[in-house]
């Protein structure tokens, strides 16, 4: 298999884009999981007071509201950093809508 080299803001977008994939699954668990996760990180880092204020601050956050102004989900991956096959497909999707139009 051939190595990619990444650059230092390519390695940066790739680690984000690893992290959002952690979070998104860890989301999927559920509520319960996400706040082990979440303790468990908080103990590992030795966590300030402060994070417990800036839970608070997230708590009064109105779902619907973050939902409507597309907060809700990670923005899709730049198509440069998905695997060469999805790439592809990804490309022909493209190609497909725009001869449609």
């Amino acid at each position: 298999m051939k190595r990619c080299h990444l650059g230092p803001v390519e390695r940066r977008v790739a680690n984000d884009l690893q992290i959002q994939r952690a979070i998104e699954h860890i989301v999927r668990l559920g509520a319960r999981s996400a706040g082990h996760a979440f303790g468990q990180l908080l103990d590992r880092t030795g966590a300030p007071p402060s994070v417990l204020d800036g839970l608070l601050d997230w708590q009064r956050l109105d779902p619907q509201v973050v939902s409507n102004v597309g907060g809700r989900n990670f923005p899709k991956p730049p198509l440069n950093l998905l695997p060469k096959q999805k790439r592809v497909r990804a490309a022909k999707r493209a190609r497909n809508w725009l001869e449609t139009r």
